[in-house]
């Protein structure tokens, strides 16, 4: 057998689509200088496509509160990520959010990158209002509060200075009165009336 010469040309004569995972495969004749040919097969493979998302998030618990969270999952690429949210933090969870929106980065091991975003929202600010009716005579308790909270989540709870839990306290001796109102989340207004 003739002893293989020097490789002149390599020429590629096919090129066929193999997905997801191997992109192409080309098939190459390779021609030495005495006109011998053989052919190889080279398989170039990718890694699955590289995205993201949200998969859970805390909003804040009351109006003005930073408290929330939220929490990204990175999903194909190469592991291993990293996660690059803004105001500092590399975890897959961010803590301590304020209402607003917030766009995470994560790459992969081959500096591939994607976004997520996350959302997280605030209810309106809890409110209380308190509107007192007067007693009808000197000496006389029948005076009462009619107290209206508003915002924040319901349902409400309340604790008056007198230590009504109603309401809309009745029976009301003239004086001077307040109230804490707290929501289902624990948020808290104060407010308060004068029954003359």
């Amino acid at each position: 057998m003739a002893p293989v010469k020097e490789v002149t040309k390599v020429r590629a004569v096919g090129w066929f689509t193999i997905a997801p995972v191997v992109a192409v495969q080309p098939l190459l004749s390779v021609t030495d200088s005495s006109g011998c040919l053989t052919t190889a097969t080279v398989t170039i493979t990718q890694p699955p496509l590289f995205g993201s998302f949200i998969s859970s998030t805390v909003n804040a618990s009351c109006n003005g509160v930073c408290n929330g969270n939220a929490t990204v999952a990175a999903t194909g690429g190469v592991t291993p990520y990293n996660y690059f949210w803004p105001g500092g933090g590399n975890d897959t969870t961010k803590t301590g959010l304020c209402a607003g929106t917030y766009t995470v980065t994560i790459t992969d091991a081959n500096t591939c990158g994607t976004l997520a975003i996350a959302t997280i929202t605030q209810p309106p600010a809890l409110t209380a209002t308190a509107t007192a009716t007067a007693t009808t005579c000197n000496a006389i308790c029948n005076g009462s509060i009619n107290l209206t909270p508003g915002g924040g989540t319901a349902p409400y709870s309340f604790n008056w200075s007198n230590g009504s839990n109603s309401e809309d306290p009745t029976s009301l001796c003239a004086g001077t009165f307040s109230a804490t109102v707290t929501d289902n989340k624990g948020c808290t207004a104060t407010t308060g009336a004068i029954v003359n």
